[in-house]
């Protein structure tokens, strides 16, 4: 932290450089000025919410969206901050990075995507009558279409739809009607 007389000077030279990007990725040059002001520490409280809101604003800023923080990446995200104050950022730019990736995943393309558009299983799940863990379920029994991206399961609406459409209204397979001859 920094001392009480030096907040205003280095508040001053971290706001100036703000706004000079160079050859830093955004989100790296994001990561590293929320370290830099987390170390600064101006406020008697709050400077973690503050911070977190700032980093936001220059995400935003870029054309990136905000990055969420889940309950379960806390842990890691402190520890990448303590990387950063040792001068290191870049453990603290993947948390970025992955929680940018996740609001994108989570709420920015479930939105946007059509009916066909491919969308993780969570998102699909969202505002549904199935569950995340149901879904992944179907998929992994080869009743759900879905591919694999990386760690994610990716479906869409369309493919649900018709899942849907082939359980009758307990939820078991339809019977095929004999061909006629």
């Amino acid at each position: 932290m920094a001392l009480p007389a030096l907040i205003p000077s280095e508040l001053s030279d971290w706001s100036a450089s703000t706004q000079i990007l160079g050859d830093k990725h955004a989100i790296v040059h994001a990561a590293h000025h929320h370290a830099w002001l987390e170390r600064i520490h101006p406020f008697v409280d709050g400077n973690g919410r503050a911070g977190r809101l700032v980093l936001n604003f220059m995400l935003l800023q870029r054309g990136y969206p905000p990055a969420v923080i889940q309950a379960s990446q806390r842990p890691r995200y402190l520890a990448a901050l303590k990387l950063a104050d040792d001068g290191n950022a870049n453990a603290l730019s993947e948390v970025i990075a992955r929680a940018v990736h996740d609001t994108l995943n989570r709420f920015l393309i479930p939105n946007l995507a059509g009916d066909a558009k491919l969308v993780p299983l969570a998102a699909l799940a969202q505002g549904g009558r199935y569950s995340p863990t149901y879904l992944r379920d179907l998929v992994l029994q080869g009743r759900l279409h879905a591919i694999r991206d990386g760690r994610l399961w990716l479906s869409s609406r369309a493919w649900l739809a018709a899942y849907v459409a082939s359980r009758d209204r307990r939820g078991r397979r339809r019977k095929q009607a004999p061909a006629s001859r």
